[in-house]
């Protein structure tokens, strides 16, 4: 499979935290729907309130939340955290099958070499 731990850690953040913050400010400028949950619309005009600056300081917290969100759930799969006393021997393993191949994206379990954590793997090194 050509397909990468790499790659998958960076469509991740892709999809979990760049496409979200995208999204979520969008919602901020015009909420959807006919009739926007009242908390949106609240968030909305405080929002559309700020100036150009605080809009960017805005974006760069939604960015940082949703990092962080991406970070401790990968921290789980990859066993740093534990989310439960009951299942501190257990091992939590994600996988990536296609077309009969199979790829070991995180396992919980310490004696897996799988070289980088994937949460460490979400932040891109600069080339």
């Amino acid at each position: 499979m050509s397909y990468t731990r790499e790659q998958f850690a960076l469509d991740l953040r892709r999809e979990c935290v760049d496409a979200v913050v995208r999204s979520s400010e969008q919602s901020l400028q015009n909420p959807p729907g006919r009739k926007p949950a009242k908390r949106l619309v609240t968030l909305s005009k405080w929002y559309r309130s700020l100036d150009e600056e605080q809009q960017q300081t805005c974006r760069q917290l939604m960015e940082y939340i949703a990092e962080a969100s991406l970070f401790s759930t990968l921290t789980v799969l990859d066993g740093a955290s534990l989310i439960a006393e009951d299942l501190r021997d257990a091992d939590l393993r994600l996988t990536l099958e296609k077309d009969g191949e199979e790829l070991l994206l995180s396992s919980s379990e310490h004696s897996a070499d799988l070289g980088s954590d994937l949460h460490e793997l979400m932040f891109p090194s600069p080339e």
